[in-house]
């Protein structure tokens, strides 16, 4: 089946055939239960899909594996520097990789920064981050909430580096 779908993509479809190759492989990596394979599968669906909703997903699913199953500590500083450096204006890449570099408390100078450029880009949001079937105003307000959870994790985040003050700040 993979084989197949990346012979697909190769041949270029339209959008719309390469979004649903795109969910098809992200679900096959979700449904594997061999970590090793897992994280083989990502690499190969970041050669072949472009980033999208999709590939959000399966980033912060690697993220995941590296921090919690593997405690690959190094690994997941890395993976998530170069998804920065791959897509450096996408608030939802900003906010995972700050996320888990402040949950495991690594490098946490590039996690407050990360958090922070995912409050700048959450202020002029990507319409393309939005549900297709949400009503905007729902999603504005599903934005609002998202804006306090980067604000906790970023208050986490200078607090574990002893910014206490400026912790308070964001937590509040």
């Amino acid at each position: 089946k993979a084989e197949i779908r990346e012979r697909i993509v190769h041949l270029r479809p339209k959008e719309n055939l390469l979004k649903l190759l795109a969910q098809d492989a992200s679900e096959d990596i979700f449904a594997e239960s061999d970590l090793t394979k897992r994280l083989s599968m990502m690499e190969q669906f970041y050669s072949l899909f472009p980033p999208s909703t999709y590939a959000n997903l399966v980033h912060q699913n690697q993220l995941r594996i590296l921090a919690n199953d593997l405690q690959d500590l190094e690994q997941l500083r890395e993976k998530g520097e170069m998804w920065l450096s791959d897509e450096p204006d996408n608030r939802i890449a900003h906010f995972a990789v700050g996320y888990w570099l402040t949950e495991k408390e690594v490098a946490l100078e590039k996690a407050v920064m990360a958090l922070k450029k995912a409050l700048k880009l959450l202020k002029h949001p990507n319409p393309r981050d939005k549900p297709n079937n949400q009503p905007d105003r729902e999603w504005r307000e599903d934005l609002r909430v998202t804006k306090g959870r980067y604000l906790d994790t970023l208050g986490w985040a200078l607090y574990k580096m002893g910014n206490h003050r400026e912790a308070e700040d964001a937590l509040q």
